[in-house]
């Protein structure tokens, strides 16, 4: 799920994004799931921030679809099995993960210009998280590898193993995340990758996790 102003975007196990209008309190749009994608995965839906556009990842590249109504309007990283995507707030990039386990970065303004980022070899990335500018990125794979992306840099910078649910600040400077299979979550710093704190606020597996905006 994902908003922007005064909409909430929430897509379900089979394919279908709704666009929820806060203040009204009532649906404003239905997408309907795309015939090769009947199942939404982890982070496959985004808003983006400058215009409040919907994202829908998917096989062949990434859907650019209106919020209020849906409709079609463009798409980018075509012909990339793309599986994740999210957008920084302050930032006019786009960055997905695809099923080969590598991070792209691509411009809506200019969608042929990409960089490619190796992060996992062969394992696609089943999550993935960026901060404000989309400098830094978290990304998990299937097997639950946690790996931390320069993304200016084009770089690795950390890696930690059996991580499900994770998140990186807003301001580029906290990583946190949940042990696959346990409860509690734990606080890096983002610079160090040094353990800060730990946060055992429950007592089962820990699906997601997110900062505030404002810290």
């Amino acid at each position: 799920s994902g908003s922007s102003n005064d909409h909430v975007i929430s897509a379900d196990r089979n394919g279908k994004i709704w666009s929820w209008d806060i203040v009204g309190g009532i649906d404003r749009a239905i997408i309907p799931p795309k015939p090769d994608q009947p199942q939404v995965m982890h982070d496959a839906v985004c808003v983006t921030h400058e215009d409040s556009n919907v994202l829908r990842s998917s096989p062949d590249g990434i859907e650019v679809l209106t919020l209020n109504s849906g409709v079609h309007t463009g798409s980018c990283l075509t012909g990339r099995n793309i599986g994740t995507i999210c957008s920084g707030r302050l930032s006019e990039y786009l960055i997905a993960g695809d099923r080969n386990g590598t991070l792209l970065k691509c411009s809506r303004n200019h969608p042929h210009d990409v960089i490619e980022i190796p992060v996992f070899s062969d394992s696609p990335i089943d999550r993935l998280m960026v901060d404000d500018k989309a400098e830094f990125a978290v990304a998990v794979n299937e097997s639950h590898d946690l790996a931390v992306v320069d993304i200016l840099n084009k770089t690795v910078i950390a890696t930690l193993e059996d991580r499900a649910a994770s998140t990186i600040s807003y301001d580029a400077q906290w990583i946190a995340a949940a042990r696959h299979g346990l409860d509690g979550v734990e606080v890096f710093n983002r610079e160090s990758m040094l353990l800060v704190a730990t946060l055992p606020a429950h007592h089962s597996t820990v699906e997601q996790v997110l900062f505030s905006p404002n810290g």
